[in-house]
């Protein structure tokens, strides 16, 4: 069952649904970074709704898109480190600077302007950024699907093990998002042995 979604073999009904839907996702599609989100998104609506079909309960159809997509962001998480956040190897000791330097920055600039970023704290020993608006959990309750906004969260909890392994001296907590239904995502970045207060 769950060999298909691992797979990336996906039926024409999957691929048919995802593009009606991306059809219907015009007013969300504000940018060149929104565009391609609002495809992705369709797409794994598609998937979880093909995946309900074949009796998965909501949880279990989660967990399924969870593996499938984690799978491609393990065999990722470096090379996405270093584009998103500048975080590299070959200087573990810039990693937190560099994280204060480009998260909100790249984040702008990655997920477009339906994404609202605010620096809450940026000093030499934190950065915490708070994510107010999230075009998949925007546009995932718009659909009606709110139940698959975790599986997007869950994308940033692999990377976050990357640039928090200890050779770059990182921690990483994210206390809140807008899925969980709170007024924003706070992603909190310190060096390691700082408090968070």
């Amino acid at each position: 069952m769950n060999s298909d979604v691992r797979s990336g073999r996906f039926d024409a009904e999957v691929d048919e649904d995802a593009a009606a839907i991306n059809r219907r996702q015009n007013s969300f599609k504000v940018d060149q970074a929104s565009t391609g989100i609002v495809e992705h998104a369709s797409f794994t609506v598609a998937l979880y709704k093909a995946l309900r079909k074949r009796d998965l309960d909501a949880q279990e159809a989660v967990a399924a898109l969870v593996a499938a997509m984690s799978k491609w962001v393990l065999e990722n998480a470096e090379a996405y480190s270093f584009a998103r956040l500048g975080v590299s190897r070959a200087d573990p000791g810039g990693a937190f600077k560099s994280i204060r330097e480009n998260f909100k920055k790249r984040g702008e600039e990655r997920f477009g302007s339906h994404f609202v970023y605010e620096q809450e704290i940026s000093d030499e020993k934190r950065s915490f950024v708070n994510i107010t608006r999230c075009l998949y959990n925007d546009l995932l309750r718009s659909m009606g699907y709110p139940e698959v906004i975790p599986v997007f969260c869950a994308m940033d909890t692999i990377w976050a093990a990357d640039v928090t392994h200890p050779r770059y001296g990182v921690q990483f907590d994210r206390p809140t998002t807008l899925a969980m239904n709170a007024d924003k995502c706070r992603f909190q970045f310190s060096k390691a042995g700082t408090s968070a207060k």
